[in-house]
This record gives C-alpha cells, structure tokens and sequence, in this order.
C-alpha cells in the first residue's frame, strides 16, 4: 500500500517538510523516535521516512505467521518454519570453481539440530562465533541436504537474554521494505515504539456510520493491526481499512478534478433526433439486445451533456459493440459532426472498416479507410475529403495522428484497444477537433484499463449480454510462413 497524506491535526499534511514539528505530533521528525537519533534518521531518509507519519506509513512488504514454534525432530523437506534454536557450532569455507564463500550456522533445539546457511556472507561467521550459546529465532524454508535439515539464508534475531522480547515469534510478524545499513529487527522495534507513542494522535477521516456500515476498523486500530497483528484475520481487517480509505481518497480527488476539469471545458452537446434509434433498428437484419440498447442509451445521455464524454465501452468479442459505436457516430453525424476511430494495427483498422460501413451507408454515413501503407495519391484524397467535412468516420491507425490529417469538424473520438495507446496519442486525435467526446472500447478489461476505471477516469458502459445465436468465438495461432494465407473478408453478420 503507498503511502498517503491525510490532514494532520493542525491542518497540516504528512506531506509537510517544513519545520520539526512539537515532539508529540505525527509531523515530529524521525530522529526523535526512538531507537532512532540522528545516523538512524538518516538511513530511514533513503525509504521515505521523514517524519512520524511517514514511519506510521511504512507498511510491510508482506507478514510471516510465526504463530506456531516448530520442533527439529518434525521437520518436514520445503516446509516454511520458525524455530527457537540454540547457536551451538560455526564454520566458513570457500568451495566451487567461483570459490563461493559459504557460512554454515549449527543450532539446536532439544530435539535435534539444523544448519543455516549463508552464501557469500562471510561477515556471519564472525557474528555467530559471538552468539554461541545464546538463544536465536529462525524464520526460513527447510531443505533436506547432504548435511541434514538447511534453511538457506533465514530471517532471524536474537532472543534478548531475559527472554524480555518475544515479538520476534508466536505472533504474524510484519516484514517491513529496508535499505543497506537497517536490519528487520531495528525496524520492528522502531515501529512498535513510534506506534505505542504516536498511533493514538491518528485523525480520524471517515464519518463513523460509515465505519459502522461496512464494517471497518477505526484508524488507529488498523494502524496498529497492519504493522502487528495476533492472526491473518485481524490482520486483514486492518489491511482492508487502510486501503479503503486509500481508494477512497483517491476516488475523491479524481471526482473533483473531472468536475473541475468539465466546468472549465465546454463541449459538445449532441442532440439525438426523434426516431434515431428505430431508424438504426430498421437498417440491421438482427435484433438488438437489450445490453446493446442500454449502452446506446447511457452513451447518447452523455453526448447530449454540455462537457466532453469520456467514456469506457466494455464488452467480449461478438457482444456488439461495433454497433454502438456507429450509433454514437451516427449521433455526431446528425449534429453535423465528424467522427474517427483509430485502431492500433492496419489489420484490426481494416476489420473496423469492413464492419462499420455496412452498418454505417444505410444511415447516411460515409466512411473512409485511412493507414499508413496506403499509397500517397490515396491518401491526399482522404486529407482533402476530411477537410472538405466529405468523410463523417475515418477509420485508421496511428496515421490519424499526423499532423496533415485535419478534420472539417470532429466531434467524437473512438479508440479500439484503448491500452495499446498512450494519454499523448489520445490527447492528439482529440486535439483534431474542439472538445470531442471521447468512447474508448475494449474486449478485455487487463489491469490497467480496470485501474483507469476503478480510480475514476471514465465512466463505463458493460455490455453484458451476447446477441442470440452468436457463435462461439474461435482463436487460431499461425506462425510467420503462414502469413501470406491470412486474409481479411468481410463479415457476413457484422455487430
């Protein structure tokens, strides 16, 4: 989880870098934690940490369940233990054509024995030769070697000599992001401090009864569960508080600047006619589905609001979503405006084509392929007729981009595998026109195209019905020598 910067008590936020602030608020620096002091401070400073808030912040990578001590005698091949061992005998020796250095550490508990095992570590002999004798906690995944039971390069910590500090097992220890010169241990003990000191100075930033609602920890107990916890349950709990209230956060501020960023933007409003959508009904040899329809619905509802739409239209392959995006063309077109659609391949570009102007003629649209392999006179009569306004959808590639491409009056921007394009290349085919609306299309939602839509960025329409009698959608792999035999024909029953 990042970090992020919530309001302090006096307004401030954790942000914030100016000044030291009062040794008892989470905008305190650091080095006043303590366990810390000046050097420390400055290590912490490479990972972020600049003040208590940041500390408080600094989540862990990922948790060991060290819930339960193993035995040596019960040891079992790959399984992942945490063991109470006596350091008892220590050997270094170099081996391999590399001479690899290899650290081997013999501990015990009353039941038998098992080696660690470090590689190029040579620095451990030194400290284990010291720690013979004394109590250590081992967390590691066991191997069955040539000497027995090994865990290579395990976590570990010594046991204080009055058995005083136990965090280091029987609990779902936090493994914590370090850099050079700070060990796990150290990190532990200076978070478990700074939260036993400053967790309870946490704002509390979501109103109660929605806490109550969705059941959510409060902030200071999730704070303190996230970094130590008693189970995977509780620590869950805490997990899920916190990233709420980032989404949350998130969420917010992107409403805002899309709120703002429509106030300030002007755009289209599309009128749709009386009888659009019937007229569309009547030019198809196949029946609407219902999914097909509400999309339509939710797209031209979008178009007619005075702000540049930008809009996501989801779907699977063959659920129609060509279809609804020659109505919003048809919409534009009926206001007297252009509309482009760029795909990120010719091949993909071509399909487009063949698909759209069946669908496209019968309303009175008149479509034009436009790619870069097509010869130079070809294209010069496509840039005249769309400066002309003589072309209502261009359909093309990246050579939409150019900057010789001018559009009489471009309304809507539609973009198929809306992920294969960067903000720029969007932004630059919209730049074509005076605040178009925008309708990005995808068959499959991969991460970031849900990132986008999670955090707010478009609005979406889910086409979530497949037209009757749609055939299953078959995928064939062709190597490279098979090229020449692919082609692409127009469909027989285009969406």
């Amino acid at each position: 989880m990042p970090k992020t910067s919530t309001p302090g008590p006096a307004g401030t936020t954790g942000a914030s870098r100016s000044g030291g602030g009062s040794q008892g608020d989470l905008d305190t620096e650091v080095r006043f934690v303590k366990g810390v002091g000046a050097a420390m401070a400055g290590v912490l400073s490479k990972l972020g940490i600049i003040t208590v808030r940041d500390l408080l912040q600094h989540y862990p990578a990922r948790y060991e369940d060290r819930t339960q001590l193993a035995r040596v005698s019960r040891l079992q091949d790959g399984q992942r233990v945490t063991l109470r061992l006596r350091v008892s005998d220590v050997e270094s020796q170099r081996a391999g054509r590399r001479m690899i250095n290899i650290t081997r550490v013999a501990a015990e508990d009353d039941s038998g024995t098992v080696v660690l095992v470090w590689f190029n570590q040579h620095w451990m002999r030194d400290r284990f030769l010291k720690l013979r004798g004394r109590e250590i906690i081992v967390y590691g995944q066991v191997r069955y070697g040539r000497m027995g039971f090994e865990i290579n390069s395990p976590d570990w910590e010594v046991l204080s000599e009055d058995d005083s500090d136990p965090w280091s097992y029987g609990k779902f220890v936090p493994v914590y992001p370090l850099t050079e010169g700070l060990t796990q241990g150290r990190m532990r003990r200076i978070v478990r401090g700074a939260i036993e000191k400053y967790a309870g100075l946490l704002e509390e930033n979501i109103p109660t009864a929605i806490l109550d609602e969705l059941d959510l920890m409060d902030v200071v107990s999730a704070t303190r569960g996230v970094h130590w916890s008693e189970s995977e349950a509780e620590n869950a709990a805490a997990r899920k508080r916190l990233v709420f209230e980032e989404f949350l956060y998130l969420q917010l501020a992107l409403a805002q600047m899309r709120h703002e960023e429509g106030a300030a933007a002007p755009g289209i409003a599309f009128k749709a006619p009386p009888g659009l959508l019937d007229e569309i009904r009547s030019t198809v040899s196949f029946q609407l589905t219902g999914a097909q329809t509400r999309v339509i619905g939710e797209i031209w509802d979008d178009m007619a609001r005075p702000h540049p739409m930008n809009r996501m239209l989801q779907g699977d392959v063959g659920s129609g979503k060509t279809l609804v995006a020659v109505a919003a063309m048809a919409l534009a077109a009926r206001n007297g405006y252009q509309s482009a659609m760029m795909a990120p391949t010719e091949v993909l570009a071509e399909q487009h084509y063949f698909s759209i102007s069946p669908l496209a003629e019968p309303l009175g649209l008149t479509v034009e392929l436009l790619s870069g392999s097509m010869r130079a006179k070809a294209k010069q009569a496509v840039y005249e007729r769309l400066r002309e306004g003589c072309i209502d959808v261009a359909v093309g590639t990246h050579a939409l981009l150019q900057d010789v491409v001018e559009f009489h009056k471009l309304g809507l921007v539609v973009v198929d595998e809306q992920h294969k394009f960067g903000v720029k290349q969007r932004g630059t085919l919209r730049g074509k026109g005076d605040a178009p609306d925008m309708l990005v299309m995808t068959a499959t939602p991969i991460p970031r195209t849900l990132t986008m839509t999670v955090y707010g960025d478009l609005d979406i329409s889910v086409i979530d019905e497949m037209p009757a009698g749609r055939r299953p959608v078959k995928t064939h792999h062709r190597d490279l020598s098979r090229l020449s035999l692919i082609h692409i024909s127009e469909p027989t029953r285009p969406y």
